[in-house]
């Protein structure tokens, strides 16, 4: 009862507190007691943490702007009157899809409650009140492009998203940053966009020095950028796919795929859900969006394929501990995350999330507590420091 009492209080004096405090973490101080309990993975028994509802205010949603994804995705944000939650000041909330919109049943003009979820992300949790003159969330037209919508599911989609400026844009920062091409930033990249030398990804491997300067970059600045697309040119088979912005398609899941033996493009040019809802953790709906994804962006992956030099796809084994494990990477750590990963794909690894299918968590604390670490331990999965993992390679 004393420890129900003493948390309590510190969540109800939170609000004054000069820290941001989003829970408790409750301890027995009994050294003997702690052994006793013991604990499993680097997760004492003896020791809990005691997370705070979270914190919430009420706020008016004022307007609703569209924004294009990578995927074609329009998804609406909410614009709401600055209002203060848990230390931050909030003035955007995610409303998510069409599907949370109708199940909220908010409109423009109510009044919401909302939270940060896990006390980061503001989120509209229910309608307070309507505003006699409330406006229905919707949308006839890409933002970007200014072509139609049509519904697919709990989304909004641009039709012209083969031609889209905003998808288009989109899609060629997230090959930027997936490939880890330096210098070739948002500014960089829409002087390259305006001088109609970049509208697609596989343009970028079209690039001059000459017509790079013309359109506002500098020579020593457009050297930087050649330099860094030339060495982005050499690529795994889920590299490439894994970071063209296909629908449901990232390089892990596309690892995944290579190993289940679509290990060559000509797989998967011809690949259909058929083919895929009878592998191990794959149902008809995902199945489906992953065929339709490379079938409608085949043109794009050969025509990239077509300028990149794609290295051997099937796993190879390096080494006697190369046993084909999963691992995923959480926490900073000496080495930069995407050369571990490269480092266990190249071993005959794969790279996943943290689901009952994981192997290995590689954890710069393997004692941390954090959401990550606690979902590993509850299904079972193995902590692992850094270094273990580089001993394993």
């Amino acid at each position: 009862m004393y420890v129900r009492h003493v948390v309590r209080e510190i969540e109800e004096g939170r609000d004054s507190s000069d820290l941001c405090i989003d829970g408790a973490v409750i301890k027995l101080n009994n050294i003997e007691n702690q052994i006793s309990l013991g604990g499993h993975n680097g997760r004492p028994y003896w020791a809990k943490a005691w997370k705070f509802a979270a914190m919430g205010a009420h706020t008016r949603l004022e307007d609703v702007k569209w924004a294009v994804g990578v995927t074609e995705t329009i998804t609406p944000v909410g614009m709401v009157t600055p209002v203060l939650v848990g230390g931050v000041t909030i003035r955007n909330v995610t409303l998510h899809n069409m599907d949370e919109i109708e199940r909220l049943g908010v409109q423009i003009g109510d009044t919401i409650e909302i939270i940060r979820a896990g006390d980061v992300i503001p989120k509209v949790v229910r309608v307070v009140s309507e505003w006699e003159e409330r406006v229905k969330i919707e949308t006839d037209q890409c933002p970007e492009c200014g072509f139609g919508v049509k519904r697919d599911g709990p989304r909004l989609v641009c039709i012209n998203s083969a031609n889209c400026y905003g998808v288009q844009f989109k899609q060629i920062q997230n090959w930027i940053n997936k490939r880890n091409i330096m210098f070739l930033g948002e500014a960089n990249l829409c002087l390259l966009q305006d001088g109609d030398l970049v509208s697609i990804i596989s343009d970028l491997y079209r690039l001059r020095l000459d017509s790079m300067v013309n359109a506002g970059l500098g020579k020593k600045m457009s050297e930087k950028i050649l330099k860094e697309i030339e060495k982005s040119k050499t690529c795994t088979l889920a590299d490439l796919l894994g970071s063209l912005s296909l629908d449901m398609l990232g390089r892990s899941e596309a690892s995944n795929l290579i190993k289940l033996g679509f290990n060559s493009l000509e797989k998967w040019k011809n690949i259909e859900a058929e083919h895929i809802v009878y592998l191990p953790g794959y149902k008809y709906t995902k199945a489906t969006r992953i065929a339709n994804a490379v079938r409608n962006g085949w043109p794009l992956i050969e025509e990239v394929a077509n300028q990149m030099t794609i290295q051997d796809s099937k796993q190879k084994q390096t080494n006697e501990n190369s046993d084909g494990k999963s691992f995923c990477f959480t926490g900073k750590m000496k080495n930069k995350r995407k050369e571990l990963e490269e480092m266990a794909i190249q071993n005959g690894h794969s790279i996943g999330s943290v689901s009952k299918n994981l192997d290995f968590l590689v954890i710069a604390d393997p004692n941390s507590e954090s959401s990550k670490a606690v979902k590993a331990r509850k299904l079972g999965i193995t902590l692992v420091s850094e270094q273990d993992f580089l001993n394993r390679m």
